[in-house]
């Protein structure tokens, strides 16, 4: 597991939208139930396979909506920092916390969740690939040694 690298999983319906915008954008994250509290990230994670992260509730979802799909890998910066550790920083409800990590059948992958409070250049981005059909959609050189 590369700590030079971190991944974004979304989906082909997204991802029309992040090319055009040059950056993978934030979207508010699920951290407290009474909207208050709220803090717009980009989620991420330092596994390279989506599964257990919560983001396939129903695995008859069309593919176009599936946000196992399609892998962005990025180059980790300072500013990413570590999930656990930040909502504990930002004062997440634990009841919630554990809730959330639960529904996400994320028990034993939670650890690996990255946040970033900025969104994401494309610059940062080394690899954007269909995860189903193998299809890179752009690929910055040689990034492996990342």
């Amino acid at each position: 597991m590369s700590t030079n690298v971190l991944y974004h999983f979304t989906s082909n319906y997204h991802l029309p939208a992040i090319l055009k915008a040059g950056r993978l954008t934030l979207t508010t994250s699920n951290f407290s139930l009474d909207n208050f509290g709220l803090f717009p990230v980009v989620w991420l994670t330092c596994l390279p396979v989506p599964d257990n992260m919560g983001l396939l509730f129903d695995p008859n979802i069309p593919d176009a909506f599936n946000k196992t799909r399609i892998r962005c890998t990025i180059r980790k910066e300072p500013y990413m920092e570590q999930w656990d550790e930040w909502s504990d920083r930002k004062g997440m409800d634990k009841e919630l916390k554990r809730v959330l990590i639960e529904s996400a059948h994320a028990i034993e992958t939670y650890k690996t969740w990255y946040v970033s409070e900025r969104e994401i250049p494309l610059e940062d981005v080394v690899l954007i690939e269909d995860m189903k059909s193998g299809h890179r959609f752009f690929e910055v050189g040689d990034f492996e040694g990342l």
